[in-house]
């Protein structure tokens, strides 16, 4: 192993050292089988990027490819912890600060290529000027999951009104198909009546090993005998991985898994494309917005003829 990319090694597992230390569960993310992320706790998302110190010029490179850095950024609890090898310091941002900061971090908007001097002002590309990072030295406290996050910015009514629709429409095709449904939020209305009020189930069982805070976010389950047997995320928006994740705590369970988006095949291809959810990938199943309204619309009008004819 070269020089650089052994220092490299020794400070990223001398920092996953100071988190145990400091009585924190680590393991590699195995949903995220890349980049050195990590799993604290069961619930913070960490990715690690470590750099030395470049002396002719005394600043610090890091690099963020814009695919993996804007769907990280979407996922709830995530930090990027950004380790300084030569003294072992680390400045730790949620991504979320980090992606709405997006614009100042480097003039390539295909690899963030992050530039900061020793003094953590990072090096900006828009008259704004450098963005002083000091106050996230070593704010190991953003690493409690209890924490309220800064989130990334709300989404748009319209979008959240057409992922409430698109919620009610998949538990009014479980309900009729005899399936138990499950949302995790209540108060959204779907043709008047309450996401709450057409689930058959309102809290699920707890399955054993598995992370139930996790599985308790799937945006519409269809359970048989309370065994969950389809898991729906639907991401109307470009991140879709924190839908990826939450669906990927199900994969030890013979689920099927579905995300629905507002792509065709081919973009839903794209987005998940590469090996970070290779061990789900093959499990996940796509739809598009308009063909749920199908769906649905062929699913009630099939049960309102069966309705008629007693069948």
């Amino acid at each position: 192993m070269r020089t650089l990319e052994r220092r490299e090694k020794l400070a990223r597992n001398g920092f996953l050292q100071r988190l145990r230390d400091k009585g924190h569960e680590v393991e590699v993310d195995k949903v995220i089988a890349r980049d050195n992320t990590y799993r604290l706790d069961g619930a913070v998302c960490l990715m690690i990027r470590t750099s030395r110190l470049y002396a002719p010029r005394e600043v610090y490179f890091f690099g963020l490819t814009r695919h993996i850095f804007e769907n990280f950024a979407h996922i709830p609890n995530s930090v990027i912890a950004f380790v300084l090898a030569d003294t072992g310091e680390a400045l730790l941002i949620p991504a979320a600060w980090m992606w709405e900061h997006r614009r100042k971090l480097s003039s390539d908007d295909k690899a963030f290529k992050v530039e900061m001097n020793k003094a953590l002002r990072l090096k900006t590309y828009r008259p704004s000027g450098a963005l002083d990072l000091s106050a996230f030295r070593e704010r190991f406290e953003l690493l409690d999951a209890r924490r309220d996050f800064l989130p990334v910015k709300p989404e748009p009514k319209r979008i959240l009104d057409k992922h409430s629709q698109m919620q009610g429409m998949l538990l009014e095709i479980g309900n009729v198909r005899g399936l138990q449904t499950y949302c995790p939020n209540k108060s959204p209305r779907f043709n008047g009546t309450p996401l709450g009020d057409l689930a058959t189930i309102k809290e699920l069982p707890a399955f054993p090993g598995l992370n139930n805070n996790i599985i308790r976010q799937i945006d519409v389950i269809w359970l048989e005998k309370l065994f969950p047997v389809h898991a729906f995320e639907i991401e109307l928006t470009t991140g879709i991985w924190s839908g990826m994740v939450r669906l990927a705590e199900l994969r030890r369970l013979n689920t099927l898994f579905h995300v629905v988006t507002a792509d065709d095949e081919n973009a839903f291809k794209r987005r998940i494309a590469g090996d970070i959810f290779a061990e789900i990938v093959t499990r996940c199943h796509h739809a598009n917005v308009e063909q749920i309204s199908r769906l649905y619309a062929a699913q009630m009008q099939l049960t309102d003829l069966e309705r008629e004819l007693s069948f």
